[in-house]
């Protein structure tokens, strides 16, 4: 099997064929195929020896088909992203309720799948879509993202390494301040404010601060990692350091005038770290590895 980058695959008939990726063995598909649930075994190395592996197979349906959404390369949405759906009156399209927030999936290429979570979306399980909506709707980004991604490998002969670093260090503020004194930052206990603000139409008055942060890190290893015929070292470390301040405030002192509805004050965060490391280095006797799992916060 060889996997192109835009998540579509090849077969053929030997392991060196594909990865060549030419012509030469490929095997081309035809229709007549039957049934709704065929699978493919992946191989896993038992002692030197590849065999199949049927505790995890990837299913998939011969005769089904699927709606992607072309968003296009440079929506830079990547897997996970929260995104809100909008009908904007239209035709909803199936499968999808229109204000939902959405997780995507990245096919590559600028093509897109929707999950209902953001674990789904890493997963790759998509909602099945249907129909293809009206001309006027539209996927609203929800998060801001944060993505490190390091890839390293190199292996032949006796001696096989893999090894990747990725850190990811991220400092987010956001704040909705009414009457920010001078000395706030200075000294924010004694800060007085002399402003004030003057309310007209007796309307609803809000004042908010809020984000929705994605942080992913991924330490792999490259085109299978390294391979050797006597050693193999592999050692992946992902590091995620999110720092996140969120502030709605009214400072000491602000004056008001003139009549409101509602007042409100909020702060708010939603907040996903992903961290993956994963090893990559074959070879006997030796194989060692350093791994950080994943974690979500919220």
């Amino acid at each position: 099997m060889n996997v192109h980058k835009d998540g579509t695959v090849q077969l053929y008939d030997t392991k060196e064929h594909a990865v060549a990726g030419g012509s030469a063995g490929r095997v081309d598909l035809t229709s007549g195929a039957t049934g709704t649930e065929h699978q493919f075994w992946k191989y896993i190395s038992v002692n030197g020896v590849d065999v199949p592996n049927p505790l995890s197979p990837i299913k998939f349906n011969p005769t089904g088909t699927i709606v992607e959404l072309d968003l296009g390369q440079s929506s830079g949405l990547r897997t996970g992203d929260a995104v809100k759906y909008d009908a904007q009156g239209g035709a909803v399209l199936g499968g999808l309720t229109d204000g939902n927030t959405y997780y995507v999936i990245d096919l590559t290429g600028g093509k897109f799948q929707l999950a209902a979570s953001a674990d789904d979306a890493r997963s790759g399980k998509a909602i099945a879509l249907s129909g293809s909506g009206n001309t006027n709707q539209k996927l609203v980004d929800q998060t801001d993202s944060f993505v490190v991604d390091a890839t390293s490998g190199a292996g032949g002969g006796k001696i096989g390494v893999a090894g990747s670093v990725a850190v990811n260090v991220v400092l987010m503020d956001a704040e909705a301040v009414v009457g920010r004194a001078p000395d706030t930052d200075v000294a924010p206990q004694a800060a007085t404010s002399t402003a004030s603000v003057t309310i007209t139409g007796a309307h609803d008055v809000t004042i908010g601060a809020a984000t929705k942060m994605s942080n992913a890190v991924r330490a792999l290893p490259s085109d299978g990692g390294g391979k050797g015929s006597n050693v193999g070292v592999g050692a992946s470390v992902a590091v995620n350091v999110p720092l996140n301040a969120v502030n709605a405030e009214v400072t000491n002192g602000v004056t008001w005038s003139g009549s409101a509805g509602k007042f409100t004050l909020s702060a708010g965060s939603d907040h996903a770290a992903f961290t993956h490391g994963e090893n990559g280095a074959t070879g006997a006797p030796a194989l060692f590895v350093a791994q950080l799992g994943r974690s979500d916060l919220s």
